[in-house]
């Protein structure tokens, strides 16, 4: 165990106690890991705070249900690889749904809804050949027929880089998640 796991972990058993001090130190502790993570996943600084601030309230939330036989870096990075997904899943479902602002631009928190996830630096770790075709299909709503038309590629072949890109990005997440 190495001395940041163990002064955290010290410092989260005693907030779990009922010791206010070493609460506060704990999340002072827990949010700069907290705000690595949301650096690496989220484009949008706004964003990026929500997020945070959603970890730690998790945190809070969560308190009681730490085990501390298992790592503490480990369930406060398992916690904040969660709410990053929940706002990715959210982020997806707008654009998903297509919302529509005043002006009649698909938008997101003021930014074309259409390059908001190709600005992820996570996405942007994935090669072209697998983004293209996410973009095309997930992110703008082309069906594979057309977006293998675009591409000018055949349908299968389409579907299999789109298969490939979403397990490649969930690979990304999941390691970003272990690494940090």
């Amino acid at each position: 165990m190495d001395l940041q796991e163990k002064n955290i972990k010290e410092l989260l058993i005693s907030s779990q106690a009922g010791d206010k001090e070493s609460y506060g130190e704990f999340l002072a502790m827990a949010l700069i890991i907290i705000r690595k993570m949301t650096s690496k996943k989220i484009f949008n600084p706004g964003d990026r705070e929500d997020v945070t601030q959603d970890a730690l309230l998790g945190l809070h939330k969560s308190l009681n249900t730490y085990d501390s036989s298992r790592s503490c870096l480990s369930w406060i990075k398992a916690i904040t690889h969660y709410k990053i997904v929940d706002y990715i899943r959210k982020v997806s479902k707008i654009q998903e749904n297509e919302q529509i602002t005043d002006e009649g631009d698909v938008t997101i928190f003021g930014a074309p809804a259409n390059d908001y996830l190709e600005t992820m630096e996570i996405f942007s770790e994935i090669p072209d050949s697998l983004k293209g075709p996410i973009i095309l299909t997930k992110i703008k709503g082309y069906s594979t027929a057309e977006a293998a038309e675009m591409l000018q590629i055949k349908e299968s072949a389409l579907r299999t880089r789109v298969s490939r890109g979403i397990k490649l990005l969930k690979k990304k997440l999941e390691d970003e998640n272990y690494e940090q």
